[in-house]
């Protein structure tokens, strides 16, 4: 009997032991979750989402991750959004690990772009039990992106009715940063023309001013000053 029962002390140890390390491994997972700097969710194969990190509940102006427990993640999505979402789930749901950008809403109702990376959970047999996701906040970004975008449009079509040539070139003058639309209006000669050969507008200058023309760039880029040649 006593036998008996030191087996059943060492039984209830090890199970005590297995919970605690059940409870410390669950205890670090959720941990390291809320310590990511991302939108980090566990989705389940109909798209619910079962967590969210805490940061990620701050992201999406929820008040904590149980406001979003349940939420239909594939609903956020907007527009395109929407279709690249469904079909990055699929592949998830498929096995494999997916990646797409598009635009969801939070829980205010206010649109952001988020970068997003999605990664299938699979039990011992193979099969695909939950999704985990991760999404990065990129509005920031993603509308400067597009406030230098549309202002290089206007600048593009500024310069193409300007008779000017803007152009931005390497220390050594062997090729071109920028040249900008003028040059065939100036110089009759295209951007990609003088992409592809540097001196190009050089030829267009008479023979004998190119050496004082040279000379003048070297000393520009020699002493850092301000210059001029005509």
């Amino acid at each position: 009997m006593p036998a008996i029962a030191g087996c059943a002390v060492l039984i209830y140890l090890f199970l005590a032991a297995e919970r605690s390390k059940q409870v410390a491994a669950t205890a670090l997972a959720g941990a390291l979750l809320d310590a990511n700097r991302e939108c980090v969710k566990l989705l389940d194969t109909d798209g619910r989402m079962l967590r969210v990190s805490e940061y990620g509940a701050q992201l999406m102006d929820a008040r904590s991750p149980a406001e979003l427990a349940g939420a239909d993640w594939l609903g956020f999505w907007k527009e395109e959004g929407s279709a690249s979402a469904a079909t990055a789930f699929a592949g998830a749901l498929a096995g494999r690990r997916t990646s797409f950008c598009g635009l969801a809403l939070i829980t205010t109702g206010r649109a952001k772009w988020w970068d997003n990376r999605l990664t299938p959970v699979k039990d011992e047999t193979g099969c695909v039990v939950a999704v985990l996701g991760a999404s990065l906040d990129v509005t920031s970004q993603t509308d400067l992106l597009a406030e230098l975008q549309a202002k290089n449009e206007l600048m593009s079509e500024m310069e193409a009715h300007m008779p000017l040539v803007f152009y931005s070139c390497s220390a050594n003058f062997e090729f071109f940063h920028y040249v900008s639309a003028g040059s065939a209006k100036v110089f009759g000669v295209e951007r990609d023309v003088v992409d592809r050969n540097p001196s190009a507008w050089m030829e267009l200058v008479l023979e004998e001013d190119r050496e004082p023309l040279r000379r003048e760039m070297q000393r520009i880029v020699g002493q850092s000053a301000d210059g001029r040649a005509q």
